[in-house]
């Protein structure tokens, strides 16, 4: 293996909230995608007409009466570095190697973990190795499924005591919506727990540098 090895392994699926470990220091936010509620939910964006732009405020004023806060940003991502992690041991070693572990728990209201995925940025010699899972620890999650879902049917009353059909029709489709993508990601785990060795030999030394990112949703 060369001296900068640079490899994407795959995606998993999780779910809810921060602490950091190993002394790299606070995970910090790297992006946060374009994947708005105008987007995903049931609207003919991105060139709305006047009509549908009131019709849209309506329908962020129901949400907002039934208790979600800023729901236009429902459903929004990003994209968070949870574990820097890097690790030497120099040649002319004999003992078992170097190891460091990083733990990561998401712990901001509203927002679950979707997805993981891991960067080998560096593997000097080959000689360093990792291992990384995801786990549920301590309750702390941060969305509850069944309050979500009493909130979105409060804003369906909403719309339909004050007859306005087009917004309530739009509102039970995206509620379906919502809810499916809600009980999916409830099922997920809310801890990334990532462990790295180097492992250095009698002529070579090790080194190796592992990131894991956290991809965020907003549910509620």
């Amino acid at each position: 293996m060369s001296n900068l090895t640079l490899k994407t392994l795959g995606l998993m699926s999780l779910t809810c909230a921060a602490l950091t470990g190993c002394g790299e220091g606070m995970p910090e936010a790297v992006t946060t995608s374009t994947a708005t509620a105008e987007q995903e939910l049931a609207w003919p964006f991105p060139f709305p007409t006047p009509e549908e732009l009131e019709q849209r405020a309506r329908y962020l004023n129901y949400l907002s009466q039934a208790g979600f806060t800023n729901p236009s940003e429902l459903r929004t991502t990003k994209e968070i570095v949870a574990c820097d992690t890097y690790v030497s041991q120099g040649a002319g070693t004999f003992n078992s190697g170097v190891t460091r572990d990083c733990v990561y728990q998401a712990t901001e209201y509203g927002w679950g973990i979707e997805s993981v995925r891991l960067e080998v940025l560096q593997n000097r010699n080959g000689r360093g190795s990792y291992t990384y899972n995801t786990l549920a620890e301590g309750g702390q999650f941060n969305f509850n499924v069944q309050e979500i879902g009493d909130k979105w049917n409060v804003a369906l009353e909403l719309a339909a005591k004050a007859a306005d059909i087009e917004v309530q029709k739009k509102l039970q489709i995206d509620y379906q919506r919502h809810m499916e993508r809600t009980l999916a990601l409830s099922a997920n785990k809310n801890t990334v727990h990532l462990q790295v060795t180097a492992n250095g030999g009698l002529f070579e030394k090790s080194e190796i540098h592992v990131k894991v990112y956290a991809t965020l949703v907003r549910l509620q």
